[in-house]
């Protein structure tokens, strides 16, 4: 577990939080895969259940290196989690401040993405 300050970073899970408790969970790669993804979900779930003082969830975010794109969040895609909930305001102001940078750049963000779009970043960023 680490635990960190927050960030000003925007596409940072801890972004906003005054702090941020990092739990990093893993296994051997002999680990039969579906004992490992409900473990995970079991996880995610519990992660996703904390709520603040005034009774709202918590934004649970995931490390966005690790193995999470399979799960769900309270019944729904933890791709759409993500993209609508953990991460909408931030998304708007990457594509925002990406497109600035690119464009200030001589570039053009389709000839970028082209480069170094994942799909799954694409579609949760992007699309």
């Amino acid at each position: 577990m680490r635990l960190t300050c927050g960030s000003s970073i925007l596409l940072a899970p801890q972004r906003r939080n005054e702090s941020t408790a990092s739990i990093e969970v893993f296994t051997t790669l002999t680990t039969p895969p579906d004992a490992w993804k409900s473990f995970r979900q079991l996880m995610v779930d519990r992660w996703t259940s904390y709520k603040d003082d005034n009774g709202e969830f918590l934004n649970a975010r995931p490390h966005w290196a690790k193995h999470w794109w399979d799960l769900e969040v309270r019944g729904e895609s933890i791709q759409s989690y993500v993209k609508e909930i953990a991460y909408k305001e931030a998304f708007a102001e990457f594509r925002t401040s990406f497109t600035k940078i690119v464009e200030d750049r001589g570039g053009s963000v389709e000839d970028t993405r082209k480069m170094f779009n994942t799909e799954l970043m694409g579609r949760l960023i992007f699309d």
